[in-house]
């Protein structure tokens, strides 16, 4: 089988999460990938990533700007004719009416696969518009449709015939061979995300503030790294509650530096109000930190609340789970120890296996 895959998206170009799948696909057998993407990188040294594991790199430029659609059209088409290509693996709504024209107008043969990553989910009247326009395109176009998680799959239950939920992996290189020490008497926590809407940092803060103002302990740390329009917002409000001992700020940090934080960490928090699949959730997961989450994303597929993790509503909600839990080390552990249990689920070998079966299928 050969596949089209674009392994960029709009604005961001060559993007991390897509290199580290397409460096697993392509040791599956019976299948050979021809990857696009735009001239544009997340992050340096991604290309030479694909170059060391012999994965060619069609660059064409203006992809993931949004223009020139006929342009890009044509030479979509000659690369999959010339490859004879059975599948386009496409990333976003842009790159679908792309290879959706190719399809159609020219005439080729082949099935078209669409991920979705994001419908605008933490803005509640742009998401309703997006995901009608994103049902609609599916509907008319897409032969398979990934869901990242089965909370995504059931917003759009108009394709859900089409519609399967393949999991994002967590990188091995890093994240599965830890796990933490619950018996230290000082707790770490951690929420890992940028700070903009609908990520509610605030709430965390909030109910750390409610733990501390009924217990009086203050025996722990909690880490919010990331960048983003509130942070300075929330570094006001842990000022303001005198919290600065307690919550800190540690900004952006690359890929080795949050997985060190992480090892530092028995507790994960996740208050966001909305994930596609959420690797906040999902790599202190496999690391086998107790994962304390709104029921969102991943979440709802791998959490067992009380027996591999907890989950909360609002800030009052999590203070609660604060006091009962936050110190019982034997019970974080068990929930450690049943989290580990399952998480080769999130290893990108097993999700690769996965895709491919589902090509096979398709084909039958």
């Amino acid at each position: 089988m050969k596949v089209l895959f674009f392994a960029s998206d709009y604005k961001i170009g060559l993007s991390v999460l897509l290199v580290e799948q397409m460096n697993y696909l392509i040791k599956q057998p019976d299948i050979d990938f021809i990857a696009v993407a735009g001239e544009k990188e997340q992050t340096m040294g991604l290309s030479q990533k694909m170059d060391l594991n012999r994965i060619y790199l069609n660059r064409i430029n203006g992809l993931d700007d949004h223009s020139n659609f006929l342009s890009l059209a044509k030479t979509l088409d000659v690369l999959i004719n010339t490859n004879k290509c059975e599948f386009a693996h496409v990333q976003n709504n842009w790159q679908l009416l792309l290879v959706a024209y190719v399809k159609y107008i020219y005439r080729r043969n082949f099935k078209i696969i669409y991920t979705i990553h994001g419908f605008r989910h933490n803005q509640y009247f742009k998401s309703l518009i997006a995901k009608l326009l994103i049902s609609i395109e599916l509907l008319l176009f897409a032969d398979i449709v990934f869901s990242p998680s089965s909370a995504v799959k059931e917003k759009f239950p108009l394709v859900k015939h089409k519609c399967m939920v393949l999991f994002l992996g967590v990188e091995g290189k890093y994240f599965f061979d830890s796990s933490p020490d619950f018996k230290q008497s000082h707790k770490n926590l951690i929420f890992a995300g940028q700070f903009r809407p609908g990520k509610n940092q605030k709430m965390i803060i909030r109910s750390v503030n409610l733990f501390i103002e009924k217990t009086g302990i203050r025996d722990f740390t909690l880490y919010l790294p990331g960048e983003g329009m509130l942070r300075n917002d929330c570094i006001k409000l842990v000022e303001n509650l005198n919290l600065q001992e307690i919550i800190k700020f540690p900004g952006q940090l690359s890929r080795e530096e949050i997985f060190d934080l992480y090892k530092k960490c028995q507790i994960a928090v996740i208050p966001t109000n909305y994930e596609t699949f959420g690797h906040c959730i999902a790599e202190p997961f496999v690391m086998g930190l107790c994962v304390i989450t709104r029921k969102v994303g991943i979440a709802k597929d791998l959490i067992k609340d009380g027996i591999n993790g907890l989950i909360f509503v609002n800030a009052d909600d999590l203070a609660v789970i604060f006091e009962k839990y936050l110190f019982c080390n034997d019970i974080l552990e068990t929930m450690s120890k049943q989290a580990l249990k399952s998480k080769d689920t999130l290893h990108w070998d097993n999700i690769s296996g996965d895709y491919v079966g589902s090509l096979k299928s398709s084909c039958t």
